[in-house]
């Protein structure tokens, strides 16, 4: 494998990091805004006076407001680190696919290297799915953001990634180490 190749799929691997770590981090803030959903509601149910309402409330009427308000806060607190995540997810589909662009233009150079061809089809697959990835993120921003969406429903989805082709990540970092052993070798 030549290393300008090498080099492009390297790239593509950092990129996948990249997102598995910003991901990681959606999840984290997703999970932190279903618990809060969680918490609000259930605070919201004791607004209205029931034989379920604590003595505790009435001996202080302050206090459900103030939890309320904190609770606000925290949802956008994590509403906001969310869309951060999201942002950087942007980001690094947009190196990704300008990623692919370069992958094709080397391949297309190369003539009739069928590596760099086969380079170019691997990160284009992956890319790919990001992208598709992407898309379904920002319908579900949108869901969250609108309050039309079950948050719990939100976060398994977007935890699923079901359009990410991990067998095609695994192979091309397999390809990588090997192709470094090789160079170790020379």
């Amino acid at each position: 494998m030549d290393p300008q190749t090498l080099r492009l799929l390297d790239r593509l691997l950092d990129l996948s990091n990249s997102w598995a770590l910003h991901q990681s981090h959606a999840n984290i803030h997703l999970g932190s805004i279903a618990n809060i959903s969680s918490q609000r509601r259930d605070t919201l149910s004791f607004s209205l006076p029931s034989p379920q309402t604590p003595q505790l409330l009435s001996a202080f009427p302050t206090l459900l407001p103030r939890l309320a308000l904190k609770q606000s806060r925290a949802l956008e607190t994590a509403h906001e680190a969310l869309a951060a995540s999201c942002a950087q997810l942007t980001r690094t589909v947009a190196a990704m696919s300008a990623l692919r662009r370069d992958a094709f233009s080397k391949a297309g150079k190369a003539g009739m290297d069928g590596v760099a061809i086969e380079a170019a089809g691997w990160i284009d697959v992956v890319v790919g799915g990001y992208e598709r990835e992407m898309r379904v993120r920002e319908e579900l921003m949108c869901l969250l953001e609108e309050g039309v969406g079950e948050v719990e429903g939100v976060r398994v989805r977007w935890a699923r990634q079901g359009w990410v082709d991990f067998e095609v990540e695994e192979e091309v970092r397999e390809r990588v180490k090997l192709a470094r052993a090789a160079e170790k070798r020379r």
